[in-house]
């Protein structure tokens, strides 16, 4: 059995355009051990990737970065739950295993992702979205190692804001804003998607330097100048503000009150997947909401939602527009689910969020003694000690985690003091 099925986080949407300059490098890319697509917000670096991989013949496994990841044992148990979407069996050996933060456990891992690897011989593209976040020395060193591994039929894929890669990544093709911007020609066919179309070579040259072939912004544009809205009073590129101006009057303005706090709160999440959603917001047209958002993308394999970022920052201004009281409704929801599925630092930090400190406490308990790592031991300590005196004086298990996960860090005298 092939352990990945052919999968990419965004498929392939109605209309979109086909950039062979962007295919061409990236088809270069599979050459090598690793493609670092690099730029800012909004230059369709995602998008680029996953529209290339999904019209390929590659085997494509997408793992989504976020900042708990950070933790590794956060880490691994998102990098398990991405492969139990794919072999349920490698998963289940993956779990027990837990993150490979030695040399023998690194090895032994390496051994199982092979052995499933080269079941069959196709080529396999690893994608790493949002590395940028990726600080944990712990984490990056994994990756390092498997870099250094050099597998072959393998690329990693790398999107990031940032211009730096692992060490031992070797040759790597990169891609940068300048690569990703669009062309004069690709902005035309932006346009024509809205029945644009631009008589005026002045006036389109004009356009595009308003754009500077931002492809956010031009994508942006191309939806106003549809409503026969021309105002053009700024360059894009360099304000924020007029980016979400234009999300609000062309987006988001057309949902009602309900729709529009269905997308606050739910940008509070830190991930979305399709049962998750459908579980914990209380919108019976969730789903469907999500499917016909522009800034929404969804992988069928994965069973999971993506929200463009710069959607996620214009909602989180809006935060404040939605009672407290419901938002933390569906955080304690979200906390109940990523502990069902042992995404057990998202729960926590879901827990602490919402005021649930007693469930915090039951997830540490949960682990049954486990040993762990100082990092992943000092990010619940951090959170217990947050905890009011009034709490920890009535709640003797509270008092006694705390103690274990001192004496876990080797701090005894700490410990003695809880």
């Amino acid at each position: 059995m092939s352990l990945y099925g052919k999968t990419s986080k965004l498929p392939v949407k109605e209309n979109i355009i086909i950039r062979p300059r962007i295919d061409a490098m990236l088809e270069q890319g599979m050459q090598v051990a690793s493609v670092l697509v690099h730029g800012g917000a909004g230059f369709g670096k995602t998008q680029a990737v996953a529209s290339f991989l999904e019209r390929s013949e590659y085997l494509t496994v997408w793992h989504q970065m976020t900042l708990l990841d950070n933790l590794p044992k956060r880490f691994w148990e998102s990098f398990v739950y991405t492969a139990s979407l794919h072999h349920s069996e490698l998963a289940r050996q993956l779990a027990q295993l837990g993150f490979p933060d030695t040399l023998y456990k690194f090895d032994k891992f390496l051994r199982l992702f092979t052995e499933y690897l080269y079941d069959d011989d196709r080529y396999l593209v690893y994608v790493v979205d949002d590395f940028h976040l990726i600080t944990d020395k712990a984490v990056l060193d994994l990756f390092e190692r498997f870099l250094s591994a050099n597998l072959e039929n393998l690329c990693v894929v790398f999107i990031s804001r940032k211009l730096e890669l692992p060490p031992s990544c070797g040759k790597t093709q990169i891609l940068t804003n300048d690569d990703l911007r669009f062309t004069g020609e690709e902005t035309k066919q932006c346009f024509a998607r809205y029945g644009i179309n631009i008589a005026s070579e002045a006036e389109f040259d004009r356009i595009y330097e308003y754009t500077k072939g931002w492809p956010m912004a031009t994508d942006l544009l191309g939806l106003q100048m549809s409503k026969n809205d021309m105002k053009v009073e700024s360059p894009l590129t360099n304000s924020q503000q007029i980016i979400f101006s234009l999300i609000d009057k062309e987006v988001f303005s057309k949902y009602n009150s309900t729709e529009q706090d269905f997308f606050i709160i739910l940008s509070q999440l830190n991930f979305f997947p399709k049962e998750l959603v459908s579980g914990v917001m209380w919108d019976e047209n969730a789903i469907s909401l999500l499917h016909e958002n522009p800034f929404v993308s969804y992988d069928n394999q994965a069973s999971s939602f993506y929200l463009h970022q710069l959607f996620l920052d214009f909602l989180s201004e809006r935060k404040n527009t939605v009672g407290e009281q419901r938002i933390n409704n569906v955080l304690g929801r979200a906390g109940d689910w990523c502990r069902q599925h042992k995404f057990f630092m998202d729960a926590t930090n879901y827990y602490e969020r919402c005021g649930e400190r007693e469930k915090i406490i039951q997830v540490i308990q949960g682990f049954e003694g486990m040993r762990h790592s100082r990092a992943d031991a000092e990010f619940f300590i951090q959170h217990i000690k947050k905890f009011p005196d009034e709490f920890m004086n009535r709640n003797i298990m509270c008092r006694i985690v705390y103690a274990m996960l001192f004496f876990n860090n080797l701090e005894v005298e700490k410990a003695r003091n809880r």
